[in-house]
């Protein structure tokens, strides 16, 4: 082998070595915007972490919330895009309108192909109207809508549909046990399907950090590192391989008090004293 090529495939090997040594932790939140955006915004800066957040355009309904609740939530909206956290579409109202109950509780929440509406230009339209109303131009806005409505995160039900790069095969996983009844989980798996065909990647969750509204966050910091750890050593699995965690929590987990942002500060640097790297799902399937 000649020197040169020698050289290159020496550091084609440390690169591939390096991305198989490099563990990464996607901490996403969903049901925002809300008063407990803010609170894991402060956890994610003091910690240098970027978060993903799923957001519904409900959030910023003056009519349902009160105009004081919706200037905070915008105001939280444009720090999230100041400090580059990576948004994405969790519906419009979280699938509010099929449910019997208030707030939803994901019994018979997917009804038809026709719920593939609250998601994309349905959802977009409130936020890049509140954008616009901001002054900033057609332009500016479409920077942050556009990939806002590529990356989806379905209310309820852990489906998977993601295109990976560099020849990585696709990830496709329907949850037909995260609602009921099993009509419903079909359903919701087509809604899935025309949102891929519609150019979203749609992102479900490996690991759960289950909260209450209201009442904060169930599980602790170690229970969540601790879980975090056996995907890593594949005592679970998660979909992207041992390596790539993708962590779901919940905004209304951080409403009241400042201990769940404490305990979510905690695990920051606990996993990154572990070795774990915090990216947002703008760069799963690249990472």
């Amino acid at each position: 082998m000649k020197p040169f090529a020698a050289l290159l495939a020496l550091s084609l090997l440390a690169v591939v070595s390096a991305n198989a040594n490099q563990k990464f932790i996607y901490y996403t939140s969903d049901d925002g915007i809300n008063a407990g955006t803010a609170k894991i915004m402060d956890a994610a800066h003091e910690s240098g972490v970027k978060v993903t957040f799923f957001v519904n355009g409900n959030s910023l309904d003056a009519s349902h919330w009160g105009p004081g609740i919706v200037k905070d939530n915008i105001r939280s909206f444009m720090r999230m895009i100041r400090e580059q956290h990576a948004i994405g579409d969790h519906s419009l109202n979280h699938m509010a309108h099929n449910s019997e109950t208030e707030p939803a509780d994901g019994r018979n929440i997917y009804q038809s192909l026709d719920d593939v509406k609250y998601f994309g230009k349905r959802n977009m339209a409130v936020f890049a109207k509140i954008l616009q109303s901001l002054g900033l131009t057609i332009a500016q806005t479409k920077d942050v809508i556009t990939p806002m409505s590529k990356m989806v995160r379905m209310p309820f039900v852990n489906n998977w549909r993601v295109t990976m790069a560099d020849g990585q095969p696709p990830i496709d996983f329907t949850c037909r046990n995260c609602i009921v009844p099993y009509k419903s989980a079909e359903i919701a798996a087509d809604v899935a399907d025309a949102l891929f065909k519609g150019g979203k990647q749609v992102f479900g969750w490996d690991l759960e950090w289950r909260s209450t509204y209201g009442d904060g966050l169930v599980n602790t910091p170690e229970e969540v590192m601790n879980a975090v750890r056996k995907i890593s050593q594949g005592v679970k699995k998660a979909k992207g391989g041992p390596n790539k965690i993708v962590i779901l929590n919940h905004d209304h987990g951080f409403l009241y008090g400042d201990e769940p942002k404490e305990a979510l500060g905690k695990f920051f640097e606990m996993a990154k004293k572990e070795g774990y790297e915090f990216r947002t799902l703008a760069t799963y399937a690249t990472d």
